[in-house]
C-alpha cells in the first residue's frame, strides 16, 4: 500500500465536504 494515513484522511475529508455541499445545495434549491 504505502499510502500515509493523513493522505487517506484528507481524501475522506474532501469527499465528506463535497457530499455535504451537494446536500446543502439540494436543500437550498428546495
Amino acid at each position: 500500500m504505502g499510502v500515509p494515513n493523513d493522505q487517506i484522511f484528507c481524501l475522506e475529508a474532501q469527499e465528506a465536504i463535497w457530499v455535504s455541499r451537494m446536500l446543502f445545495g439540494l436543500e437550498g434549491d428546495i
